[in-house]
């Protein structure tokens, strides 16, 4: 999509004024507007100003997302629109500017909504601009659609759809990776394996929806324990891998991840009105000591959860053989 918004804003040009050029997009996930694309004449506007402005529920760009609406809007009819509380002011408009908006719909579904505005010259668009946004948008609509179910598909190759974690097929590519590197150059780095203990109890308690947030809830608490540099996956239900590359002190570096996983859990999730506490095991494998293959080292470290499972909840096992 981001190759694809600029060619957008370069085809309309030909035919309108594209200075200053905003689409903004439904997220159905967390049910809110968000700006995919911004181009402003000034520099002023970067991402974090639309968000801050205007993607509030009351905001302009919602009220052409709701009503399905195009509007053309000098300053007077704007503060018309604002007396009589359509949207608040979130000073869009001055009296020296124009704003044009048009929703963006495939077939009758609203996927957002693409603006034109000009902040000095409040005659540069007109009403026969209107019926030429509106054509163009269905078109531009389409190709913005299609676009997101090739990236969505991609997405859903290489990531969990519930946690949005690498998934299994990404996570095995990185420690191809890192075991050409580890091995190129004489390095150990070291293989995590999770499983929430009890997770079977909550889900029976309190029911499958609520064990997804939790699912979603770890994955984003853990996740925020790890360099940038580390990669952890869901492999499947309460199951996580994750793998610590390029590590100092591999052992003690390790254990020290462990370690904060164990303390980030003391705190309970809370999910609707539940306070919800949960566990986990981990097993520990180092290449190249407990394997020098993917496969074997993930089944050095699954099998030294289970030890640590045998020890009681948060608690740690290493690998202690390597598979042949």
């Amino acid at each position: 999509l981001k190759q694809l918004y600029p060619v957008i804003r370069e085809e309309l040009s030909t035919i309108i004024d594209t200075t200053n050029f905003y689409i903004a997009l439904f997220d159905e996930e967390k049910n809110k507007l968000y700006f995919s694309y911004y181009a402003d004449e000034t520099g002023e506007r970067d991402k974090d100003f639309l968000v801050s402005k205007y993607s509030n529920s009351d905001s302009i760009f919602n009220y052409i997302f709701k009503t399905g609406e195009s509007l053309l809007l000098n300053y007077n009819k704007y503060k018309r629109m604002i007396d009589r509380g359509d949207f608040n002011s979130y000073d869009v408009i001055t009296n020296k500017q124009v704003w044009l908006g048009v929703p963006l719909k495939v077939e009758s579904k609203i996927i957002g909504s693409m603006i034109l505005q000009s902040y000095t010259d409040p005659n540069l668009y007109s009403k026969k601009d209107i019926k030429l946004m509106e054509f163009v948008s269905q078109q531009i609509a389409t190709a913005i659609e299609r676009k997101q179910a090739e990236e969505k598909l991609k997405f859903l190759s290489l990531y969990d759809y519930l946690t949005k974690l690498p998934n299994r097929v990404l996570f095995y590519d990185r420690m191809r990776q890192e075991i050409a590197y580890a091995k190129r150059e004489r390095k150990k780095f070291s293989v995590m394996f999770l499983d929430l203990d009890n997770f079977k109890e909550v889900n029976d308690k309190f029911g499958h929806d609520i064990g997804d947030r939790l699912l979603q809830g770890v994955a984003k608490r853990f996740s925020k324990l790890l360099r940038k540099t580390d990669t952890i996956c869901r492999l499947g239900g309460d199951e996580f891998i994750i793998l610590l590359p390029r590590l100092a002190q591999p052992r003690e570096n390790t254990v020290d991840v462990a370690r904060k996983i164990f303390s980030s859990l003391n705190e309970p999730f809370l999910i609707g009105e539940n306070q919800i506490y949960i566990n986990t095991s981990i097993g520990i494998a180092l290449y190249p000591d407990d394997g020098e293959k993917e496969e074997d080292l993930i089944k050095s470290a699954d099998k030294a959860m289970y030890m640590a499972k045998k020890e009681g909840p948060n608690n740690y096992h290493w690998a202690e053989f390597k598979l042949t």
